[in-house]
This record gives C-alpha cells, structure tokens and sequence, in this order.
C-alpha cells in the first residue's frame, strides 16, 4: 500500500523487545528497508532492554516495538518497570505493543494504558510502520 515511505527525517533508534530471534530478524528487516531509523537495537529480554534504556538516558530510542508475551518479565511488567526511568526517557520514547494475542483483555488494557502509544498485530509490516509514523511521528513524513 505506502510504496514511497519516504521520511524528512529517520528516528535516531528503534528498540525492539521481543524474545523471538525469527521475529527480531523479520522487524529488523522491514525497518532497515523502510530506512526510516538510524540504529534498531535488540533486546530479548525485558530486563535486559531496561538495562538498555538505563544505560542510554541521552540517546535513548524514539520507538519501542514491545512483544507483550514474553517469559521472565512480561511486556506489562516491562511497562511498570518503565515507568520508573527518569523522565526524559519516558517523554522521548513512544512504545508500540507488537502482539499476536488476540485476547480482548489485552487490546483493552492496553488502550487504558497510558504509557502504551499504539498496538498492532506482529508481525510487523512496512504498512504497519508507514501507520505507526503517520499516527506517532507526522512530523518525520
């Protein structure tokens, strides 16, 4: 559908949070093809990538594609936790819920949830990132 994404200007980073490497490897993919970010970093964990994300308060990226089924720390316990990194980070980055749950609880909560920007189905896909720019960074475009 969007066959020109083209962007007046790419997002420094894109944190991607997921513990599947085989989707890891297909969104790092559309977003290097896509050419709209400087960096993607990977973490398969959620404490790992709050590690991540404490570690890099200056830089931190402008978009998390968080997966929501995760063992250890889930994506909602990643969103607690969150919420605790200084206040910069928080108001840089937007957090996108890639999910294959098709449980309404979850596409509720997450709509109640004030720190979650947007939720879409995995795996993503060059029209799901073109919506996620139009809807989240219209200024990029």
């Amino acid at each position: 559908m969007f066959d020109n994404f083209v962007l007046r200007q790419r997002l420094n980073s894109i944190l991607l949070i997921d513990d599947d490497p085989n989707c890891n490897f297909l969104h790092r993919r559309v977003i290097r093809k896509s050419d709209c970010s400087d960096g993607i970093v990977v973490q398969e964990a959620g404490e790992d990538a709050l590690r991540y994300l404490t570690e890099h308060t200056d830089d931190a990226p402008e978009l998390i594609l968080l997966d929501l089924n995760m063992p250890g720390m889930s994506g909602w316990e990643f969103i607690e936790e969150f919420r605790k990194l200084p206040a910069p980070v928080q108001e840089r980055v937007k957090i996108m819920v890639l999910t294959s749950s098709l449980n309404p609880d979850d596409q509720e909560r997450a709509a109640q949830t004030e720190d979650i920007d947007g939720m879409y189905d995995k795996l993503l896909t060059r029209d799901t990132l073109m919506h996620i720019f139009q809807n989240h960074f219209p200024e990029r475009l």
